[in-house]
C-alpha cells in the first residue's frame, strides 16, 4: 500500500499525527483514512458516451437481498458473523455484465477452485441514476394524467 502526503510525496503518516493510514483486516476488509476513487470521472478521459437504456428493468431484473457467508466462504477468507445485504453476481452479470469481476485471489483450499465472483458496487451508481430519473418520469406522466383528469 503506498500512501501520500497532501503534496503527493510518499509518507508513513506518522507527521500527521496518524499512526496508521491504511491496513488489511483479516477478514480481507480494506480500511482506510480519506477519500478513494476507483476510476476516474472526468469528461476529459472519456469518449463514445452513450446514455444508459432501460436502466429501471435492469435494476427491476436485479434482487436485493440478507445473507449469511457459507462454509465455502469461510474456506475462502470471507466468512464472518455478520448479516450482510447484497446482490448476486451471477444474476447481475446477466444486465449489467460491466460490473462484475472474477477475484482470483479467493481460493478453495479443497479443490483449487479460483474464479469466485464479485461486484463493483459503485460502478452501478450510474445504473441508478437513470434508473431514477426513468421512474421519475413515470410518475410524472401519471400526475399529468390524473391532472388531466381532474382528480
Amino acid at each position: 500500500v503506498s500512501v501520500l502526503d497532501n503534496t503527493g510525496n510518499p509518507t508513513t503518516g506518522s507527521e500527521s499525527g496518524w499512526s496508521q493510514k491504511a491496513r488489511l483486516e483479516g477478514n480481507g476488509d480494506f480500511v482506510h483514512a480519506g477519500s478513494h476513487s476507483a476510476s476516474g470521472s472526468d469528461d476529459r478521459l472519456k469518449t463514445n458516451k452513450v446514455t444508459i437504456s432501460n436502466a429501471l428493468s435492469k435494476v427491476q431484473a436485479m434482487e436485493g437481498f440478507s445473507y449469511k457467508w457459507n462454509e465455502v466462504a469461510e474456506k475462502v477468507g470471507m466468512a464472518d458473523d455478520k448479516t450482510h445485504l447484497g446482490l448476486s453476481a451471477q444474476t447481475v452479470e446477466t444486465v449489467v455484465p460491466e460490473v462484475v469481476v472474477v477475484n482470483n485471489t479467493l481460493k478453495n483450499p479443497d479443490d483449487g477452485t479460483n474464479d469466485y465472483k464479485t461486484i463493483q458496487y459503485e460502478r452501478l451508481v450510474p445504473l441508478l441514476v437513470e434508473a431514477i430519473k426513468e421512474q421519475q418520469g413515470i410518475i410524472d406522466q401519471l400526475k399529468q394524467r390524473l391532472d388531466d383528469a381532474g382528480l
